[in-house]
């Protein structure tokens, strides 16, 4: 959605105009400054969920093809709440290339955030994507992964410097993160659902 400013600017106003209900988008923080974030909190932006990935700039940048620093999260997301725009996040594990180390910058970065909740999802390898062709061409993938289905709760693949072990403990201790972030705002009436949830995968 904030890819392009100059359509964003000119679709805010009539929005605003003719419709005016609040609204909740996705974006990456390399798309979002400052100014445009108060101009969507004006035009009715309650909600903005940013994909972080990882919390290792190694990983993003090597892996991902994506070079932002963590500096530029801590900066988005300090702006998007001084825009009065509430923040959810969203983290993967289980990343081609990834240490246990990687996973703990991760978790550290997901909980220095401290954004109003989190999503968290076990890579899975969808076939015509980047890290998919990383994954044929390394050898990850086992020999019947194509009959397998899309889970993001364990992972399928066979990771030289990461143990299917090391991601489950990693899975475990974000939603310990996540139940103790619903506790702390809701009560512990309130984890049940964060456990549902990481059941279902």
């Amino acid at each position: 959605f904030t890819i392009k400013h100059r359509w964003v600017r000119e679709f805010l106003p009539p929005y605003r105009e003719r419709i005016g209900a609040p609204f909740s988008l996705h974006a990456r923080v390399e798309t979002v400054n400052e100014r445009l974030l108060g101009e969507l909190a004006a035009a009715g932006c309650a909600q903005i969920t940013y994909g972080v990935e990882s919390g290792s700039e190694r990983i993003r940048r090597e892996v991902m093809r994506r070079p932002v620093t963590n500096d530029r999260f801590r900066d988005v997301f300090r702006w998007t709440r001084e825009a009065g725009i509430l923040l959810t996040a969203n983290f993967m594990l289980g990343l081609p290339g990834e240490s246990r180390e990687d996973l703990q910058m991760t978790l550290d970065l997901a909980e220095e955030l401290d954004v109003l909740d989190f999503g968290y999802f076990v890579f899975y390898p969808y076939p015509g994507t980047h890290l998919f062709r990383v994954c044929v061409d390394e050898g990850y993938l086992p020999p019947d992964y194509l009959e397998r289905p899309a889970n993001h709760r364990e992972s399928i693949l066979d990771l030289p410097g990461l143990s299917k072990a090391d991601i489950a403990e990693y899975f475990d201790r974000f939603t310990d993160l996540r139940r103790r972030l619903y506790a702390r705002r809701g009560g512990e009436a309130a984890t049940g659902h964060v456990d549902a949830l990481a059941a279902s995968g």
